[in-house]
């Protein structure tokens, strides 16, 4: 199966003259599951639009000059619980088990060390001084540590209440400034809450039933979920510019709409949402066969800009291909495409006036109704696991029995 980002694309069409039920705006997972589905289960004609010119939106990945396949927007694991989502997948590519570990590089003592996260007793015991053996003398640790606070509102006050105010400041106050561009005491508690603390010495970043990676990359998986002769799909066109030329009012059911809400309801008269991107910075490292001592080194300290550093070759599909590597740097920036929502105070007061407007697109009686589906349109952070899910409860519940 090849990763070609323009697998079952069509690079011309008239769009008055194909009736189609359902326009998605997006070529990510969200819009090609419920293309997906609308095609494949109720026969309908669905047209997606990517104003990209790949799909797969945040998780394409593609082959580098030394083979190594590699995220364009930041290394993806997928992982889940759910056997619904799991069964779904793999209906359009072969998996692997593959489990997921993070390490942060910290200046302990003027040597630099590396250390699992999430926090686990080997953490603690290098950080700390300690000598951890048992999940027991792990609990004994923390509630000695932790600072509960109640009610728990902030990133801050999560921190502080699963890890004490060493290890906050160690890991994650800096970080999350980085990341964010905000005090964790300025953002939601859903930010740190997403970090388990480990009560023995499991490094995995994940406790999922499933880990996984395709086999192929996520692009082939993409490609083979839209690869249907009901589907069609135009890169490098955007939406809005699209509508000017052809109003979708002849869209006979649904308009599936991905991207960010705010920019929809552009007329509506409300302040922009805010949301962080990233800046990526490769290096190419000839005849080193690792940099790095893991795939993924979190950079905590306020000594580098950058938030984490990647490298792809050690992915199990990249480790014996050539001689050369090559780091990826993260830097988080107000700058360049939406990535993450930023979940404060104001912005998640903002997205409810937001959501009340696409509820009313949805309930209207003229055609076509519009949904709102994954990261953007819901403006709350979901991994890929999630975005699969919603699309595939949106559908039933929306759409399935129309």
């Amino acid at each position: 199966m090849a990763a070609d980002k323009n697998k079952n694309c069509r690079s011309s069409f008239n769009y008055k003259n194909n009736n189609y039920d359902v326009v998605v705006v997006g070529a990510g997972l969200s819009g090609a599951v419920i293309a997906d589905r609308c095609a494949r289960v109720l026969g309908w004609r669905v047209l997606i639009l990517d104003q990209r010119d790949h799909i797969a939106g945040n998780c394409y990945d593609y082959k580098n000059q030394d083979g190594h396949l590699m995220n364009k927007y930041g290394l993806h694991l997928f992982h889940c619980n759910d056997r619904q989502t799991y069964d779904y997948i793999h209906q359009f590519s072969e998996w692997f088990r593959y489990d997921h570990k993070v390490v942060a590089r910290v200046m302990l003592h003027g040597f630099t060390e590396f250390v699992p996260v999430p926090v686990n007793m080997e953490t603690v015991n290098k950080l700390c001084g300690t000598n951890l053996q048992t999940p027991e003398e792990m609990d004994a640790w923390l509630s000695i540590h932790q600072k509960k606070q109640n009610p728990i509102k902030t990133g801050e006050d999560a921190a502080l209440s699963r890890v004490g105010p060493d290890l906050y400041r160690i890991l994650f106050e800096t970080y999350t400034i980085k990341q964010w561009a905000k005090n964790p005491s300025e953002l939601d508690r859903s930010v740190l809450e997403r970090i388990p603390v480990r009560r023995d010495m499991d490094p995995r970043y994940f406790s999922d039933r499933f880990q996984l990676l395709p086999r192929y990359g996520y692009t082939a998986f993409v490609a083979s979920i839209l690869n249907h002769p009901l589907i069609t799909v135009e890169l490098n066109t955007d939406f809005f510019e699209f509508q000017k030329l052809h109003p979708t009012s002849s869209v006979s059911k649904w308009l599936v709409y991905t991207g960010p809400i705010d920019r929809f309801f552009a007329n509506a008269g409300l302040p922009q949402l805010e949301y962080r991107s990233i800046r990526f910075e490769e290096e190419r490292v000839k005849n080193a066969y690792f940099m790095l001592p893991n795939v993924v080194v979190n950079e905590p300290g306020a000594d580098v800009d950058y938030t984490r550093t990647v490298e792809y070759k050690h992915l199990p599909y990249n480790r014996d291909k050539g001689p050369h590597t090559t780091l990826v740097r993260e830097y988080t920036t107000d700058v360049g495409e939406p990535f993450y929502p930023v979940p404060d105070l104001r912005n998640q007061s903002l997205y409810e006036q937001y959501r009340v407007l696409a509820e009313e697109a949805e309930a209207k009686k003229d055609l076509p109704r519009v949904l709102f589906v994954g990261r953007l349109a819901n403006y709350k952070y979901k991994n890929m696991n999630d975005a699969i899910r919603d699309a595939l409860e949106m559908f039933e519940s929306k759409m399935r029995n129309e």
